[in-house]
């Protein structure tokens, strides 16, 4: 009697604990009154058996029988387990664009940065600028299409706009790499017109941070 009642109270304790892990809804509700059922089975189960003699011999049977065990957890978690879990794939997928999105703003205040650093020396050395810019000013769109603030440069002045990008992508690129997708784009507001103020305030003649020969 006891042993079938410990029984009961560890697959009590197992839909528990699925019912904590499920999203929620339907499933959480329907995997708590399992729980409550075998538990409260299983400390009734000496009262029950007095009771109804019948279905303390049900109980006895199935808990001694260990291909009952086998087919409840191959249900449990081979069939029916998967009907209340998160699909991974589909988060994964939700998460691939700002992901993306934080590779190339990394990438693009990256070249910026180092652009702006590269000693007078090697500087004949340096890639193409425009190309840079074009590929910084298409990736604010795609920030734009996000759902993010982005910021306007109302110049035609090449370098003040990649001041401007540089701190824009410097500063939300690592906080979509960490997941704080919501909190980068609460921020975006605030980060583009500080963007633009530095854009519009900065000094050509401070274009190049490294003015040394070698």
């Amino acid at each position: 009697m006891l042993s079938n009642s410990i029984a009961l109270i560890a697959v009590a304790v197992l839909l528990g604990v699925e019912a904590w892990k499920a999203s929620g809804g339907i499933a959480r509700v329907v995997l708590t009154l399992l729980a409550v059922a075998f538990a409260l089975s299983g400390a009734l189960l000496k009262w029950l058996t007095g009771t109804v003699p019948r279905l303390g011999q049900i109980v006895a049977d199935t808990f001694s029988q260990p291909a009952a065990w086998f087919v409840l957890l191959v249900a449990l978690f081979f069939v029916v387990r998967p009907l209340w879990t998160s699909k991974a794939p589909a988060i994964e997928h939700r998460a691939s664009p700002y992901l993306a999105l934080a590779s190339d703003a990394g990438m693009v205040a990256h070249n910026i940065t180092t652009y702006r650093a590269t000693k007078r020396v090697f500087r004949d050395m340096l890639p193409a600028f425009l190309p840079m810019l074009h590929n910084g000013m298409a990736l604010l769109l795609s920030f734009q299409k996000e759902g993010f603030y982005v910021p306007s440069f109302h110049t035609s002045e090449g370098e003040r706009v990649a001041v401007g990008m540089e701190h824009y992508f410097t500063v939300i690129a690592p906080l979509l790499r960490a997941g704080h997708i919501d909190e980068a784009k609460g921020l975006s507001a605030s980060l583009s017109q500080e963007a633009e103020r530095r854009s519009q305030s900065f000094q050509l003649d401070k274009w190049w941070t490294s003015n040394e020969f070698y």
